[in-house]
């Protein structure tokens, strides 16, 4: 519900706000209608805004730097996933969180 409730709060419902004021002036309509979709656009808008800011970051698993390579000095990469990879089929993008463990190690 989320992927659709963002661009509707972000573009679909802002625009149609503004048409319907504009439309509201111009032909002389009562403008309660503008503003109870303006009060419902505030209120998704800061639901999403919530949702965004709320630092609770999904991931889906974890790369780690354990070293580098002797050879060419490129680092050496540890891939951990969380999930089950089936579910990365239907999914549009892989979150991974980064860590360096060398840094871990002291």
């Amino acid at each position: 519900m989320y992927k659709f409730l963002k661009p509707f709060t972000m573009v679909a419902l802002p625009m149609v706000t503004a048409i319907n004021i504009v439309a509201a002036s111009t032909w002389h309509l009562t403008i309660v209608v503008s503003l109870a979709m303006t009060v419902i656009n505030a209120c998704l808008g800061a639901f999403v805004l919530t949702r965004e800011s709320s630092g609770k970051e999904e991931y889906d698993g974890q790369m780690a730097i354990t070293g580098n390579d002797p050879d060419t000095g490129i680092p050496d990469l540890k891939l951990t996933l969380t999930c089950d990879p089936s579910d990365f089929i239907d999914k549009t993008r892989i979150v991974l969180k980064s860590i360096d463990e060398r840094q871990l190690r002291g």
